[in-house]
């Protein structure tokens, strides 16, 4: 049995790596919450917000193709043409076996 110091330090490092753990988590939210959030703001009629969360997840996951998709598709609803090719070229780089981009990077062209 490991002495009582021994079991204090243990239990004292275990509990402040929990609490690290618990912050870093809540500090950097993962990119399905951020996704639905942006959905969400969307869905509201806060488009500006959708598309500031969304560069925002852009910025810390850059190979998010659907990041990318929904802010393309956002672009379009604002008549943003360009911006919306940009976003759906991006995607589709990133996921070129993505059907459903080449449908809206069309729409978006038409648009164009």
């Amino acid at each position: 049995m490991a002495p009582p110091r021994s079991r204090a330090c243990c239990l004292i490092l275990g509990t402040y790596f929990h609490i690290m753990g618990r912050r870093r988590s809540r500090a950097i939210p993962d990119q399905a919450s951020m996704l639905d959030q942006a959905i969400r703001l969307a869905l509201s009629g806060q488009t500006d917000e959708a598309i500031a969360l969304l560069t925002e997840t852009i910025r810390l996951s850059p190979q998010l193709w659907q990041a990318y998709q929904y802010r393309g598709e956002l672009y379009l609803r604002r008549q943003a043409f360009d911006a919306a090719l940009r976003d759906l070229n991006e995607a589709i780089r990133l996921a070129p076996e993505e059907p459903h981009l080449y449908a809206l990077r069309g729409q978006a062209q038409n648009l164009l």
